[in-house]
């Protein structure tokens, strides 16, 4: 019997510190980490050369994540450390006085609000290599009205360019560019022509509300473009 009930009380004693553990959440974010799909947000730089600050996404691949020079001129670095610089990460520009950026062929990704309100950016020099403008990367750019997409893009996403003052927009006919997010030209100041190829088969009601001048849409006969321009009451050419 007192086998039994050593037995028994070591077992709840077992239980107990496991109950114990699992609620602490000591080792929740490891596992998490772990865990496919998630996402490890950048805080502090991993390094910093002066003027910019990256985190390390891989063994390979370096993020953006903070500019601190002074430069109104800038230019993305392609590599660092033998790391390749391969996404400029949320913010990193948000509220900035830059006036013209260069984006290197290394940059796959521009994520969330990356460029958002810099009043004073006239231009952005696109290499071939960018594949995904995330969500409002250039919101409210109220200066920005030259702008040449490269080919390689395959993804707009919501209010990308809303606020913006882009005039004349051609997106790339590359096969694997098929749709805009939404609000994506939302009030555009400038916006007056956006040539859209017939690869495009998705554009929400409202990506071109509001904007301040007619919007003319160019494209193919018989595409979505002209049914898209039909349905919402825009100018169409065909091409």
């Amino acid at each position: 019997m007192k086998k039994i009930l050593c037995f028994l009380m070591a077992c709840a004693m077992c239980l107990t510190a496991a109950v114990g553990l699992s609620g602490c959440g000591c080792d929740d974010n490891k596992s998490q980490k772990n865990k496919p799909g998630y996402k490890v947000e950048p805080t502090e730089p991993d390094f910093t050369n002066g003027e910019f600050g990256f985190f390390i996404i891989n063994q390979e691949e370096l993020m953006v994540t903070k500019y601190t020079g002074s430069d109104k001129v800038v230019k993305i670095p392609e590599s660092y450390k033998n790391y390749k610089v391969t996404v400029i990460g949320p913010s990193v520009f948000n509220d900035s006085k830059i006036t013209e950026v260069t984006i290197p062929s290394s940059i796959k990704q521009i994520e969330d609000y990356a460029f958002a309100n810099c009043h004073s950016l006239t231009k952005v020099n696109f290499n071939e290599g960018l594949e995904i403008l995330d969500n409002s990367v250039f919101f409210n750019c109220s200066e920005l009205r030259e702008i040449k997409l490269p080919n390689s893009l395959r993804q707009i996403g919501v209010r990308a360019f809303s606020g913006a003052s882009v005039n004349n927009v051609v997106l790339p006919d590359n096969g694997n560019l098929t749709k805009i997010g939404e609000f994506a030209f939302y009030q555009s100041r400038e916006l007056t022509d956006i040539t859209i190829p017939a690869c495009v088969t998705s554009i929400p009601d409202n990506a071109f509300s509001e904007c301040a001048k007619e919007v003319t849409i160019h494209g193919g006969k018989g595409t979505y473009a002209q049914n898209y321009a039909q349905k919402n009451k825009l100018k169409f050419v065909a091409e």
